[in-house]
């Protein structure tokens, strides 16, 4: 698998979907998919493991899509500075190792959508172009909070089990 998308990257792909079908667990270890100047949309899924690196550069990445994978690594601001042009961020099912809490900030974000039971952690979310919210969470607490000003919203779904 690691050498499929790695043959990819260095031919300038824009969308790499790289799925997990096998009952055993893919360790992504390497940093490679998160350093590409022309990588627009990223999903990871399946059973695996995502380690983030240190140094993330993705800056034409306008789709970022997480689904039933562990992600290792902060979820912050230099995250999301490292993705300037990130319009669509989507986390389903997902488990967050080591986080004790998530900051989504992203100058260019429109979508976000979060969906799974194993978000127990604060969420802090910085968007001044956010257009569409969708969380479904399953927790008996949701610690969100939003900061800056939210004038472009017009769809907001909260789903909370």
């Amino acid at each position: 698998m690691c050498g499929s998308y790695m043959h990819a990257l260095r031919h300038n792909v824009e969308a790499i979907d790289i799925r997990n079908w096998s009952w055993s667990v893919a360790d992504l270890t390497t940093p490679h998919i998160f350093i590409s100047e022309a990588l627009k949309v990223l999903k990871v899924q399946t059973f695996s493991i995502i380690h983030l690196p240190s140094s993330i550069c993705l800056p034409s990445l306008r789709i970022l899509h997480f689904e039933s994978v562990t992600i290792n690594g902060h979820i912050d601001k230099a995250f999301f500075s490292a993705m300037p042009s990130l319009k669509t961020f989507i986390v389903e099912n997902c488990r967050l190792s080591k986080h004790e809490s998530i900051t989504i900030s992203a100058c260019q974000l429109e979508t976000l959508i979060i969906t799974g039971s194993l978000f127990r952690m604060p969420i802090t979310i910085f968007s001044g172009r956010l257009k569409s919210l969708d969380i479904e969470v399953a927790v008996a607490k949701l610690n969100l909070k939003f900061k800056g000003k939210f004038s472009y919203l017009s769809d907001a779904k909260f789903d909370i089990l």
